[in-house]
């Protein structure tokens, strides 16, 4: 994964700047900004977020004619339930917030850090000691009898009141019964109306950024001194941003682990068993074929350094071009495809950049890696192809960077280019002020276009709840999410790889990042290790889907996860403890099931009963189901179930214990499992994805 500098930029100012402008703009920008970025393990104390005002520049915020200013400044912080930001407010610009503008108007607001209202239940831990005091300062940053305002964003049927003591706000919140507090325990979960966010904050002149972190952690231990509360979850200064490679064989975050190169490399069926990959894209495409679907390239739009081999290393018929543009034009004769950061159409990397090759070893592997393109290339490029969008630009000291709106750019649909079903980023970097556009610009594409988002975790070993890198930190439980699914990497033996980024919030999957056969020109010899390779494996899965047939990318996600491996040994390096698996994930009009013991799953007809159910403790009909695996928590068996929710979302995971139960199962030669296995015997059970494009 490469990290890159995100610059300052709006499209529309883009849009209006020649190519030449644009690049000569971007050069003359000598220095990173002093940013400082942090995440509230919950509310901020007012001394905390006095500190945060007294440290941070203030930013230009509009209120557009007609808004009601209470909303705007609530979305630009959160606000406060002791509501200090909006005193802070009417001592500086009296009697303006209860206006409403018949103009534009725009008011410098004072640094803080951000929440939301939580749109689904968050929740806090019950730490030792005091309740309801550690309780009162997480959740609020206030004493346990402090009135707190509270109707902010949540319905007022939600408390008796819309100002609480915090610590009775907490127990109405929970629904909980008036002897709720004497029943607490330690490390019990409790629910918070109100989450952080990441935010990044500019600092003042004459503020460096070490002494911002230095006194931001320094009031964070007093506060913790004196209630017992750890109020910051991470604090990191934003701003030194650095340039991150593939990680080497002789890596120190690679040797000792089992990324590190071994004797029988490359590995056979690693990342996937092409046998078994090849038989589940012929079933699935001859399904599609008899359905009335009409099998077509989709595109994954390569958003990194550019690449080499053009027509050689990426034969004319993996690319999509986009452009009728002359083979004669260009370098070599070999023509121009895709666009580049200065919209002139050559993507060829800048061969001084010490990660040119980067973007050429991720369009390989979105097209399924070279060895298994190379011996299938019919299948393949039927199903899949590239365009390269070089969204890196030279910068001062000769470093090779990323412009923020080229970054949103590369998200967009583009007239007179195909249209992109998966969007891949294998780079990123900690700046989240510049890069606070991201997660609009992935729900700006039409309905019915709108991409994947596949971005890389990062390889700084980082859990990204707490020290992001960005856009990774913007995938999750959020509307933006949906359209995203962050990658980190696993390990042969589907282990995770420890360098790795990871996160139980922002993290969906893992996909293998290590020891990955390098066959690409120039890249002499060796393996691959990073998330930014992983990544592109899980791009080169969700365009085989929708060439297959699945008309909403978010769907695609959805069906990712769902066939994954699921391992409890993974939990909290990824939302969903799973690793991808290609093959499985493209049987989208079978059934699938592993029994225990085979190397291979079976495709067919699960006969599922509506009757009798799946779990005893749960009731999720089977036909929101999307797999269940059976796996030993403790001493008894226990169902982990993925399933779809009523607005067909995907739902946390459920686990539960199994009903009696025996899988009917007809496999593809319409003979039956005899004897119907129980859940002793299954491995995984994956139903065949539900919702499916019409025929085209």
């Amino acid at each position: 994964m490469i990290t890159a500098s995100f610059r300052v930029a709006t499209l529309a100012t883009i849009a209006a700047l020649p190519a030449g402008t644009l690049a000569q703009s971007f050069l003359n920008q000598q220095e990173l900004p002093r940013q400082l970025t942090l995440r509230a393990s919950g509310a901020l104390p007012t001394s905390m977020q006095k500190l945060l005002a007294e440290l941070g520049a203030t930013r230009p915020v509009n209120v557009p004619a007609g808004k009601d200013p209470n909303e705007v400044i609530r979305a630009f912080c959160g606000g406060s339930v002791t509501n200090d930001y909006l005193d802070e407010f009417d001592s500086r610009y009296p009697t303006q917030r209860s206006k409403q503008f018949a103009v534009d108007r725009q008011f410098e607001l004072q640094a803080c850090v951000r929440s939301t209202s939580a749109m689904q239940r968050q929740v806090i831990s019950v730490p030792e000691g005091d309740a309801a005091k550690g309780l009162a300062w997480q959740a609020f940053g206030v004493a346990p009898d402090t009135v707190v305002s509270l109707c902010d964003g949540k319905p007022q049927a939600t408390f008796s009141s819309c100002t609480l003591p915090a610590i009775e706000a907490l127990r109405q919140y929970n629904g909980n019964k008036s002897d709720w507090l004497a029943q607490l325990k330690p490390g019990q979960r409790v629910g918070v109306p109100r989450i952080t966010a990441f935010t990044t904050i500019l600092l003042k002149e004459g503020v460096t950024t070490n002494q911002a972190v230095q006194q931001v952690q320094e009031a964070a231990a007093k506060v913790k001194e004196e209630t017992g509360v750890q109020v910051l979850a991470g604090v990191q200064g934003s701003g030194q941003f650095r340039t991150l490679a593939l990680l080497k064989q002789n890596d120190p975050l690679v040797k000792g682990t089992p990324c590190e190169a071994q004797a029988d490399d490359p590995l056979p069926d690693w990342p996937y068993p092409a046998s078994q990959m090849l038989r589940m894209l012929e079933l699935s495409r001859q399904e599609a074929t008899r359905r009335g679907v009409k099998i077509q390239p989709a595109v994954v739009r390569i958003a990194d350094t550019g690449a080499v081999g053009l027509k050689t290393y990426f034969p004319l018929s993996a690319i999509s071009a986009n452009l009728s543009i002359p083979e004669e034009v260009g370098k070599n004769g070999q023509g121009r495809f895709g666009i580049d950061a200065e919209y002139k159409g050559d993507v060829s990397a800048f061969p001084e950049d010490p990660n040119g090759l980067h973007g050429t070893y991720v369009a390989d592997l979105a097209l399924g890696g070279h060895g298994f393109r190379s011996k299938y290339s019919s299948v393949v490029y039927e199903m899949v192809q590239v365009t390269f969008f070089k969204i890196f630009m030279r910068a001062s000291g000769g470093n090779f960077a990323v412009e923020d709106g080229t970054l949103l750019r590369s998200m967009a649909p583009i007239n007179g280019y195909a249209p992109a079903a998966v969007v891949n980023f294998s780079v990123g970097g900690p700046d989240e002020l510049h890069t606070s556009e991201f997660p609009k610009q992935v729900l700006q594409a039409s309905y019915a276009l709108q991409p994947l988002v596949v971005v890389a975790a990062g390889n700084t070993r980082d859990d990204l709840t707490f020290t992001p890198t960005f856009p990774a930190a913007y995938g999750g439980n959020s509307e933006a999410g949906n359209w995203m699914i962050v990658v980190g990497a696993s390990a042969p033996g589907l282990a995770p790889a420890m360098y790795s980024n990871y996160s139980s919030d922002v993290v969906d999957i893992l996909a293998p990042g290590c020891r990955l056969p390098n066959t690409a020109p120039g890249g002499g010899g060796g393996a691959l290790n990073g998330t930014s390779v992983a990544a592109p494996q899980v791009s080169f899965v969700a365009a085989l889907l929708r060439s297959l047939g699945l008309g909403q990318m978010s769907d695609a996600k959805i069906r990712i996860i769902a066939a994954s491996d699921f391992r409890p040994e993974l939990k909290g390096r990824s939302r969903y403890s799973s690793v991808l698996n290609a093959p499985r994930a493209v049987a989208i009009y079978h059934d699938v099931v592993r029994i225990k013991g085979e190397s291979q799953d079976r495709t067919g007809h699960w006969e599922f009963d509506a009757v009798n159910p799946i779990c005893e403790d749960v009731n999720i009909p089977a036909t929101q189901i999307l797999s269940i695996t059976p796996y030993s928590k403790g001493e008894q068996l226990t169902l982990r179930v993925l399933y779809t929710t009523a607005t067909n979302k995907l739902g946390n995971p459920v686990d539960c214990k199994p009903a009696d139960f025996k899988l009917n199962f007809v496999e593809d030669n319409g003979k039956p499992l005899e004897p119907p296995p129980a859940w002793q015997q299954i491995s995984v059970l994956v139903p065949a994805q539900k919702r499916l494009a019409l025929p085209q």
